[in-house]
């Protein structure tokens, strides 16, 4: 069993057929892409988050600022 991959069938490059090679960089790449792709959307997910929690924020002290101006008037 290779280690690196957890697979039992982990052959080496050398030891591909250039069909094989390229099945397996078409994977890598693969892995690469849904990789990226998930981390933009936890990042993506974190800003939206970050933003509501803002604007939630803002709102909530908007709603208090004219209360306490009309209780200092």
């Amino acid at each position: 069993m290779n280690t690196m991959t957890g697979f039992h069938d982990a052959r080496r490059i050398s030891d591909m057929t250039p069909d094989e090679r390229l099945t397996a960089a078409a994977i890598i790449m693969r892995d690469g892409i849904e990789k990226s792709l998930y981390e933009r959307a936890l990042r993506e997910a974190a800003e939206r988050d970050a933003i509501e929690k803002h604007d939630a924020e803002v709102a909530l002290r908007s709603a208090e600022s004219p209360r306490n101006s009309q209780q200092t008037t």
